[in-house]
């Protein structure tokens, strides 16, 4: 038996004996409403308002698996900043428990993680999306693979110290293939994975770069999608 299967903590309530996330606390990140397909806000309009609907958008669907808010903000801030790195499994336990509709009905699949740039590796020593990919395959897809398709130039300015009106144009040719990616001439249905959406512009600029790389069945699944602004917690 493995370590993680004895009983613990949960991280969110401190309930013991639990999993890493009891079941309880899973089912309050199940949202009260459905998300858009589009941008995975909460709305009933007919407009999306976290997207145009005038862009030819380059994935099928997006999928956000619980919205930014404690504990789930506060578990993804722990483990990017302060090293609190044994996170990465509670939080794939929440993606696994809210995953996209879309998921079940493809055998084969590609995961693709959100590259992080080279002086955040140096500063962090680890990728959160690649980690997350990971994980989640070892748990549930155990036929999908992951593959390092993109690679992210270095920064002007992270984008978590940018107005949202500025995070489109410090994403502009942010991203390029990599060169050490192997070729894929028939990709399937791939996924991008990421840990939080905000405005959707570094989601954008990597999907656009996987089109021109042959990707053209493309799905996006994020941990955490943050509120539109204005927009009430559901």
């Amino acid at each position: 038996m493995s370590w993680l299967q004895f009983p613990s903590v949960c991280q969110a309530c401190r309930a013991w004996p639990s999993q890493r996330v009891c079941a309880s606390c899973l089912n309050t990140s199940r949202p009260a409403q459905p998300r858009c397909l589009r941008c995975a806000l909460f709305h009933d309009e007919l407009t999306c308002p976290g997207l145009s609907d005038r862009w030819d958008l380059p994935w099928r669907s997006l999928h956000a698996s619980v919205t930014y808010e404690p504990p789930w903000s506060e578990w993804i801030q722990q483990l990017k900043f302060q090293g609190q790195v044994g996170l990465v499994h509670a939080l794939a336990d929440v993606m696994l428990h809210q995953p996209p509709p879309w998921l079940s009905v493809h055998s084969a699949i590609h995961f693709i993680p959100m590259p992080s740039t080279r002086h955040r590796l140096q500063q962090r020593g680890f990728n959160l999306s690649d980690w997350l990919c990971h994980r989640l395959i070892r748990r549930r897809f155990t036929r999908a693979q992951v593959h390092h398709v993109l690679q992210r130039q270095e920064e002007r300015t992270p984008q978590s110290q940018l107005r949202r009106d500025q995070r489109w144009a410090n994403m502009a040719n942010a991203f390029v293939p990599d060169p050490k990616a192997k070729s894929q001439p028939r990709w399937g249905t791939c996924v991008l994975v990421d840990d939080v959406m905000t405005t959707g512009a570094t989601l954008m600029a990597a999907a656009t770069c996987l089109q021109e790389c042959g990707v053209s069945d493309l799905q996006v699944w994020v941990l955490a999608r943050t509120l539109a602004p204005h927009e009430p917690s559901p």
